[in-house]
């Protein structure tokens, strides 16, 4: 009468028992401290994304085009990131950004002497 529907009822004893043993405390993140909200960000990774964002930033005004705003894009989302303590995806999206902004900067001077040259 006091068992789930179905006639399944429960563990023989009336118990379910203890939880399985050997699960620790959850992983925190790849630098040590458990993830959250209003934990400071390790000082590299803040000096990391202020200076990949402003870059992003230079990488629109230079002429970088497309590069220039998907770099913005994913920086400010490693900013925001980074806000939430969320610090594995403030890295990789400031990683993406900086590999975006270096091969707008890369290309920028090849497509100014692409442009010089089929001008004669």
């Amino acid at each position: 009468m006091g068992g789930p529907p179905g006639g399944m009822g429960g563990p023989p004893g009336g118990g379910w028992g203890q939880p399985p043993q050997g699960y620790g405390p959850p992983m925190g993140n790849p630098y040590g401290a458990p993830m959250g909200a209003g934990m400071a960000a390790p000082p590299d990774l803040q000096s990391k994304v202020n200076t990949w964002f402003i870059m992003s930033i230079v990488s629109l005004f230079c002429g970088c085009g497309l590069f220039g705003i998907i770099n913005i894009i994913y920086a400010s989302g490693a900013k925001s990131a980074l806000a939430t303590g969320n610090f594995a995806v403030a890295e990789s999206k400031i990683n993406t950004a900086r590999t975006l902004c270096i091969i707008g900067y890369v290309m920028l001077p090849i497509v100014i002497l692409m442009n010089v040259l089929t001008r004669r």
